[in-house]
């Protein structure tokens, strides 16, 4: 019987995708049009601005790259009050990211995973300043001190190989300058949120820079109530450290040295829905919104922290890149898994990550027809549980995961005279993986497992200039997700020595086809971005949840396709405009034996085959703009965004599903003094919708959910001092 929440019919699921995507451009590009036409004799210096990217490891104008991408700038950041990662789907279509107590899930084009070990990589990669982010655990930032942000849409199966099936998400923080600046910020917001920021930068010697950052917000009130233990829950409290030394010895050489440390916590509770009635207690255990009845605090503290050296040397015609980095996490999470009054049932999960890798790049440097970059990558990771135990069952269970990657990779662009580009680009990768367990309450049940997986990846697109302004591209990419071990699968364990089951999943494998138009229209007032896909998903990487965590299985085929366009106006020199939307149409194939769970916690095994893919809503799009007014020395800026997101099934077997939802932001910012000091005034979710970050089918134990934060709201202080 499915919960009457999530009976509501959607509008939209019905509507052909070409409609959708007719209007989105009836909406966005001609209304603009008419405005520009209308401006043109007074703001013809009203453009969009050119977005520098290196989504194919070089920097290169967005608008000349045959890759889907979504770039967003600091300033851009800073106007639309976008602070962390979560906020990026406020701007990128077809980006779903879903973050449940301990860890992230992120999808592109409903490719993604919502894998919680700290040695399963997400399917969607993250990379700071080119060092690649690995534990699902770390993958969640905030900002204040970035210059841009990229979201490389489908397989980056060449480049950025290291089990990129769905994306990349590239963060790229400020170098160190040598004239001195700094910018300090103080908030307040409701639920008594107190936040700070800080980053400067200075020259030490004519060759030496520096720069420090730090971010603080403390959440002391919570969303909700423990009416068990009468305290707040969903509470958060975070800080992190980040500096940079910058060394130029000489002309050509470039070395920077950069360090990072971030802690986390929250005590965000995982709640039975309204109806659901508990195994363990025979009773419904709903308390309202963000209320929780359990007898342990769920709670989650995480610690991260690391260093990279970035050394980049001119060789004359070509350029060589050395990319090192180090990095270790611990987290603690602690799970009510009765989500009761009583001591049913309990988990607490000390989990660790470290590793540290090795890539050389050499590229071209000449300006020419023929472009080329070439590389070696190792990856070198280690992760587990030391020790998980259950607070209720009694036994402790100590497990690891080791990976060693190689890899080799090249790209190239051929660049013909009539304006068409060819690119081909091949990656090989070869890993071994190493698993090994014990159940330190019956030590003769141990076991240690190996494998080895190698797979070839590549890329292959063309693109044609019809002007200046505008391209058009296709493109066939192969992207590689490696397999892995399920850390806490006791169920295979405890079978040791007779190992009738091993507790590992294998890689999956995306080819994706595309086709894309750039074009930047009306002498250059918009830039206007469309793409069409077509993805063979296969060996698809699922979760299940049970009483002692989350395993991991393979599900069949999938079939993915879609449409999403993106597009920028500068109607007038105060006014832009931009939106958004994203049209998938996902399906599940021969998926024969997929998991299913009903409401109150029975599992079985259904045929999925023609369901919906998990966290792939039919439609999603955003609208927004800002408008700047001057004030003398002064100008106040005005930004609005409104996102929606039609609505997504949590897992195969399309029960539990997310409704539709809007959220609805803004910023007004003030500038002072030409604009060294700041007012800013926000709010988030100003309509106080409600959705969740998280719904589990928990076998055993029935429906949980975790709500998504409510409307928030603050006033902001900045100072700019140069």
């Amino acid at each position: 019987m499915k919960d009457a929440r999530f009976s509501e019919k959607q509008v939209l699921n019905k509507l052909p995708a070409s409609r959708l995507i007719y209007g989105f451009l009836l909406c966005t590009a001609l209304t603009p049009a008419s405005a520009f036409a209308q401006q043109a004799s007074s703001n013809d210096e009203a453009q969009v601005q050119d977005i520098v990217v290196t989504a194919q490891r070089r920097s290169e104008n967005l608008q000349n790259v045959p890759i889907a991408v979504t770039a967003i700038t600091s300033e851009r950041m800073a106007t639309q009050g976008i602070t962390g990662t979560l906020a990026l789907t406020a701007i990128a279509p077809s980006l779903q990211i879903n973050q449940t107590s301990n860890f992230g899930s992120i999808y592109l084009r409903g490719v993604g995973s919502n894998l919680a070990d700290p040695t399963s990589e997400p399917s969607v990669a993250t990379y700071i300043d080119g060092v690649y982010i690995s534990s699902p655990q770390g993958n969640f930032f905030s900002f204040n001190n970035i210059e841009r942000i990229e979201v490389l849409k489908g397989p980056q199966g060449t480049l950025f190989g290291r089990n990129a099936t769905g994306g990349v998400i590239q963060i790229v923080t400020r170098d160190p300058s040598h004239t001195p600046s700094a910018d300090f910020s103080v908030g307040y917001g409701n639920y008594n949120t107190i936040s700070g920021s800080f980053y400067g930068t200075t020259g030490l010697t004519k060759t030496l820079a520096v720069d420090f950052a730090a971010i603080y917000q403390n959440q002391l009130d919570g969303f909700g109530r423990n009416i068990t233990l009468n305290k707040d829950i969903f509470r958060s409290d975070n800080v992190g450290f980040r500096s940079k030394l910058l060394w130029t010895p000489a002309d050509g050489t470039k070395i920077v040295l950069s360090g990072d440390y971030s802690r986390s916590y929250n005590n965000d509770s995982y709640q039975y829905g309204p109806g659901v009635i508990s195994p363990a207690y025979g009773r419904e255990l709903y308390a309202g919104p963000y209320n929780s009845t359990g007898n342990l605090l769920t709670s989650v503290n995480t610690k991260s922290w690391g260093g990279s050296l970035r050394v980049e040397q001119d060789l004359g015609s070509v350029k060589l890149t050395s990319i090192t980095s180090r990095r270790q996490l611990r987290s603690n999470f602690v799970l009510d898994s009765d989500q009761g009054p009583l001591t049913i049932g309990g988990s607490e999960y000390f989990s660790y990550a470290r590793n540290w890798s090795q890539e050389f790049q050499l590229s071209n440097q000449n300006k020419g027809n023929f472009d080329w970059v070439v590389g070696l990558y190792y990856f070198d990771n280690a992760g587990g549980y030391r020790p998980w135990h259950s607070i209720g069952g009694g036994f402790f269970w100590n497990a690891e995961q080791t990976t060693k990657a190689w890899a080799g990779y090249g790209q190239a662009t051929l660049r013909l005279d009539s304006g068409t580009s060819i690119t081909g680009g091949l990656r090989w990768t070869t890993e071994d993986q190493a698993m090994r367990s014990i159940n330190l309450t019956t030590p003769a049940n141990a076991a240690s497992f190996s494998t080895n997986h190698k797979k070839l990846t590549w890329r292959i697109a063309i693109d044609q200039k019809l002007t200046d302004g505008v391209m058009v591209y296709a493109s066939y990419n192969r992207g590689f997700k490696s397999g892995g071990y399920n850390l806490l699968d006791t169920a295979s364990l405890n079978k040791v020595p007779a190992l009738q089951n091993i507790p590992s999943y294998n890689p999956e494998v995306v080819d994706a086809y595309e086709v894309g138009l750039k074009s930047y229209l009306f002498d250059r007032r918009v830039r206007f971005n469309l793409a069409g896909f077509y993805y063979n998903y296969k060996d698809i990487q699922l979760q299940k949840t049970v009483l002692v965590g989350n395993l991991i299985l393979n599900a069949a085929n999938a079939r993915i396709k879609g449409v999403e366009a993106e597009l920028e106006a500068a109607v007038t020199h105060g006014f832009t405009l931009r939106a958004g939307a994203s049209v998938l149409d996902t399906e599940y194939r021969d998926f024969l034996s997929a998991p299913a769970v009903t409401m109150n916690g029975v599992g079985s095994t259904i045929n999925a085959s023609g369901n919906d893919l998990v966290a792939a809503p039919k439609f999603t799009g955003n609208i927004g703009g800002e408008y700047r007014f001057e004030l003398g020395e002064n100008a106040i800026t005005a930004s609005v965004n409104a996102v929606y997101n039609d609505g997504f099934f949590w897992h195969p077997d399309n029960r539990l599903r997310q409704p539709s939802y809007t959220l609805l932001n803004s910023t007004i910012t003030w500038d002072l003094v030409g604009g060294k000091y700041q007012v800013r005034v926000w709010g988030k979710n100003l309509t106080n919708a409600r959705y969740f970050r998280s719904e589990a089918e928990v076998q055993g134990r029935g429906d949980w959910t975790l709500q998504a934060p409510p409307r928030t709201y603050g006033i902001t202080l900045l100072a700019h001092l140069k």
